[in-house]
């Protein structure tokens, strides 16, 4: 079975689309979404009325919770709060609830960056039990840790087109990268893909039309700086 996983698309329609074909073309035989469907782009409508047409297994995300309501925006800076709150008024009732009923999956809810070996040991530090596979989102980056017996995790590398073998009887934890605003310094919209059969883990990307983008963000009145970010992947 060959699972892709998508994440932090922020209402990036193009990014969506270029990614979705690439999946396609892989022939995988499932979704997995692990988040944050709406923030920061132009297109919310859009972007969740294609997700609701794709048959995935969805998670939700911190800019999800903030558009539904069911968290705070005192955490977020203005430019990030001012597209939460507009993306409310642009969404469908329908659309609305999708975004509302989807799931945690760990307790307590919330949302953490992982960026770094140390942020996986402070989630075994931290008591939570991972499964030979985690994959998440948030972070807006591709990375991918092992854990070692010792629970010190070590980051491997991800750039190994031939992907990476993850046939160790240890657990791994694995960024699946971002749709919509990469943040790796790679603008190119990012997936990843698992071969479960083979046990092989591929960290892909897919150009799209970023200028696009970058005009529909201006034609909306929403702040230059989610586009200007797009072409550096910052």
């Amino acid at each position: 079975m060959r699972i892709a996983f998508i994440g932090d698309i922020h209402s990036n329609l193009p990014a969506l689309e270029a990614v979705l074909a690439d999946i396609k073309k892989e022939g995988c035989d499932a979704i997995y979404f692990v988040g944050d469907a709406v923030g920061y782009g132009p297109w919310p409508a859009e972007t969740i009325s294609l997700l609701m047409s794709q048959d995935i297994i969805g998670i939700v995300g911190n800019h999800d919770t903030g558009v539904v309501g069911s968290s705070s925006l005192r955490g977020y800076y203005d430019a990030a709060r001012y597209v939460i709150e507009w993306t409310r008024q642009q969404i469908t009732s329908a659309q609305f609830e999708w975004l509302s009923s989807l799931p945690y999956t760990a307790t307590p809810q919330e949302f953490r960056y992982v960026a770094t070996a140390r942020d996986v040991e402070k989630l075994q530090h931290s008591n939570v039990v991972l499964p030979h596979l985690t994959v998440v989102g948030h972070s807006h980056l591709q990375r991918l840790f092992l854990m070692t017996s010792g629970r010190r995790a070590l980051e491997l590398s991800v750039d190994d087109e031939n992907g990476i073998s993850l046939t160790q009887d240890v657990p791994y934890f694995c960024v699946a990268g971002s749709v919509g605003q990469p943040r790796d310094g790679d603008p190119r919209a990012a997936w990843s893909l698992y071969d479960r059969e083979e046990g092989v883990f591929y960290f892909k990307r897919v150009e799209y039309d970023i200028a696009l983008v970058q005009k529909e963000i201006e034609a909306r009145g929403l702040p230059r700086n989610f586009g200007v970010r797009l072409m550096e992947g910052y």
